[in-house]
């Protein structure tokens, strides 16, 4: 809040004062435009943002995901409340001057903590997800669901991942943090069987609908924790002959490491978005694995950050 009205911007470093801004260099001009909209349409109708020192007003954050090859734009509205004043007419003005947003979902929060998300989700237009087309391949985005920011380059990533794993259609693959099933159904065509293991319950259902929504039969969603899964195929006697991982910047745990360990697949293709953590990562890998190939991947230009990923092969 800024003299009693709504803002938006950067935190300032160290802080969470925000610096105003009207424009963001590394998003596209459409999702700024959204944004001053959404500014303007809760101002007009004076509603407060969130103040997370006095723990009162309504919106706390805007998130807004855009599918590329569809133009399909979704708009979520995290709020304090579950229900605020002016809903409709709040919705009715966003859409007036955005033919492009397809869906608006309002995700309440009203917890005290520094995460974006909450758990309960109310579907204010359209159908609650998005759709967007990688490899050839049809994905509905949800609220909730991880989705690569830049799927020109996501699709650079995903292509040279399965190049470097060489598969062949012998193969039974391991997608962990499987997401949506991005990089599973991208690969299904190439191998006997890819199984993808995701502990976010929203992101299986989405998984599991793209792959009936593309007719994909050899791909199997698993709601579950990796490791404990991994640890569990392993005991069983189950062989995996590749394991896909795409982990978030804090990277792989030490439990996740030890179960990619003890189920022992033929080749490790490591997806990496924070160089340190996988530098990490890999020393204690490369005591059973041998590290082939490097290949960083620019998918944040005009930033310092990169995604990088790496082909092992078990000793």
């Amino acid at each position: 809040m800024k003299k009693g009205k709504i803002d938006y911007g950067f935190y300032k470093k160290g802080t969470h004062d925000i610096v105003s801004m009207k424009n963001c260099f590394l998003q596209e001009d459409l999702v700024d435009n959204i944004l001053r909209t959404i500014k303007d349409v809760f101002n007009k109708h004076k509603l407060r943002a969130y103040d997370e020192d006095k723990k009162v007003g309504i919106l706390r954050n805007v998130l807004i995901k855009r599918a590329f090859s569809t133009n399909e734009t979704m708009v979520v509205l995290v709020t304090n409340v579950d229900n605020f004043p002016k809903r409709k007419e709040v919705v009715k003005d966003i859409l007036k001057g955005h033919k492009e947003v397809k869906t608006i979902v309002q995700n309440i929060n009203s917890r005290t903590t520094n995460v974006i998300l909450g758990e309960k989700e109310k579907v204010l237009f359209g159908k609650g997800y998005i759709e967007d087309v990688l490899l050839g391949v049809k994905y509905r985005i949800s609220a909730k669901s991880f989705y690569q920011v830049n799927p020109v380059q996501t699709e650079v990533l995903y292509t040279k991942a399965i190049e470097l794993a060489q598969l062949n259609k012998k193969d039974r693959v391991i997608d962990a943090y499987c997401g949506i099933g991005s990089i599973s159904l991208a690969l299904a065509k190439h191998v006997k069987e890819v199984i993808g293991v995701e502990i976010v319950k929203d992101a299986v259902i989405d998984a599991r609908n793209n792959a009936k929504y593309n007719d994909i039969k050899n791909a199997n969603f698993i709601l579950d924790d990796a490791a404990k899964f991994m640890l569990e195929l392993s005991k069983s006697g189950e062989k995996i002959d590749v394991v896909f991982t795409d982990p978030p910047r804090k990277g792989c745990d030490q439990v996740f490491l030890d179960s990619l360990l003890e189920l022992r697949p033929k080749k490790i293709i490591y997806i990496s978005c924070n160089p340190s953590t996988l530098a990490r990562d890999l020393l204690t890998l490369k005591k059973d694995y041998q590290i082939n190939k490097v290949l960083p991947v620019d998918m944040f230009p005009q930033t310092h950050h990169i995604e990088t990923i790496v082909s092992l092969t078990r000793k």
